[in-house]
């Protein structure tokens, strides 16, 4: 079934944004290099997994792509952010075990836990309407640069302060960014609204 979409052109977009990136900060150019492409209606937004090769596979939804990120700004934003899931190491972090068990065991809760470290390093102007930051949690006074088991136990901690189970769904009382739910959708690509994650070695 021919593609609903110009994949030439979408591939260009993609690569121009990041080259944009590199000149705008030429640490990330390594960490570019090294991640292989897909465009991929597997997830909504964008996202990073491990291929079988122990490679890294940053997804591009082509819609999401053309239609929300249509700005450079944007685009750069959500690129940078996938890129710093894979500096920071999240995506072997949520696998990680303690005795027997894995400790991130809500995948939901460790992703805006990621997206939280991830968008402090994110330019305000390059991140998406309805991005995860350390402002969406007034209440928690989450500390600035801390890494991602920081922010897992605070929000799992105000979870069971509620009265509920970490899996269970809950509200930030301040801002209602829903939290907890196993099923529902993550803090999004460049930490916006609607980026769900089936698989729980991806990143968004």
């Amino acid at each position: 079934m021919k593609a609903k979409y110009d994949s030439a052109k979408l591939q260009d977009e993609i690569s121009s944004t990041c080259i944009d990136l590199i000149f705008n900060d030429p640490f990330f150019g390594h960490f570019l290099l090294s991640l292989n492409r897909e465009l991929s209606e597997e997830g909504p937004t964008l996202w990073v997994r491990p291929s079988d090769d122990d490679k890294v596979i940053m997804g591009i939804n082509p819609d999401f792509w053309s239609t929300e990120l249509k700005s450079k700004n944007f685009r750069m934003g959500c690129v940078k952010h996938e890129v710093l899931h894979v500096v920071f190491k999240h995506l072997t972090r949520a696998q990680e075990m303690s005795g027997g068990r894995r400790i991130y065991s809500n995948h939901k809760l460790f992703n805006i836990a990621a997206d939280l470290v991830v968008n402090q390093y994110v330019k305000s102007s390059w991140l998406i309407k309805g991005a995860v930051n350390l402002e969406s949690f007034p209440d928690l006074n989450l500390r600035k640069e801390m890494d991602v088991s920081y922010y897992y136990n605070k929000l799992e901690d105000f979870l069971e302060e509620q009265g509920g189970e970490p899996a269970s769904v809950s509200q930030c009382p301040s801002c209602g960014q829903e939290l907890g739910s196993e099923e529902g959708e993550s803090g999004g690509s460049g930490g916006g609204e609607g980026d769900e994650e089936g698989d729980s070695e991806g990143s968004g």
